[in-house]
């Protein structure tokens, strides 16, 4: 039986099922579609890894606002920090500022000092009580060991695993001389830090 006599034997399901198993990545068409005048509905495909970065993205985003990031508001930023480092109009709009030739402000340049000031306000209301900053080079090692991932151990040797709502932990508390050291210090979720806390 050949190709052609056994597609127009086959169910659409059937047919669909057979393209898929040959040509996996047209699966999912990409598509493009209005929903309202100013607004479209995405439809794509993406390989099971490129989801799970898409996932990391999204966990990341929602740590820095302090809230949940939506899948399109991760591709918006994306999209942005994307142009903000390879649009060459973007880069030449920044140089002409940064010269003095131009003050036509950059897109997003706004946004970007706005929400560099609440960082720094954020930065000072931790501090205020004028401890130590971990070092940079101390933090790199923290995420590197952690992977920026929760390590609350339960009874049974579980570990959280939470990528979302990360904080950083003193083992020994500041108040009580614990210093900014890798060993001293543990990545974990808002919530089993604030039970650690609880029950010091």
């Amino acid at each position: 039986m050949n190709g052609s006599k056994k597609a127009s034997e086959l169910s659409k399901r059937e047919l669909e099922k057979e393209v898929v198993k040959i040509r996996p990545l047209s699966a999912v068409v990409e598509k493009v579609s209005y929903v309202t005048e100013s607004r479209v509905e995405l439809k794509i495909g993406l390989s099971e890894k490129d989801m799970m970065d898409l996932r990391r993205a999204q966990d990341l985003l929602s740590q820095s606002r302090g809230n949940s990031a939506s899948v399109e508001e991760v591709l918006i930023e994306m999209t942005k920090l994307y142009l903000k480092c390879k649009d060459p109009v973007m880069k030449a709009k920044r140089v002409l500022v940064k010269k003095g030739l131009s003050s036509e402000p950059v897109p997003g340049q706004v946004q970007e000092q706005n929400q560099g000031q609440a960082r720094n306000q954020h930065q000072k209301s931790i501090y205020r009580n004028k401890r130590t900053p971990i070092p940079a080079a101390i933090l790199h090692q923290v995420n590197l060991r952690d992977q920026r991932q929760c390590g609350y151990l339960n009874s049974q040797g579980e570990k959280c695993g939470q990528k979302r709502w990360i904080e950083i932990h003193h083992k020994t508390p500041v108040a009580s001389g614990g210093k900014n050291t890798l060993d001293n210090l543990i990545t974990l979720c808002s919530g089993h830090h604030q039970w650690i806390h609880a029950h010091d």
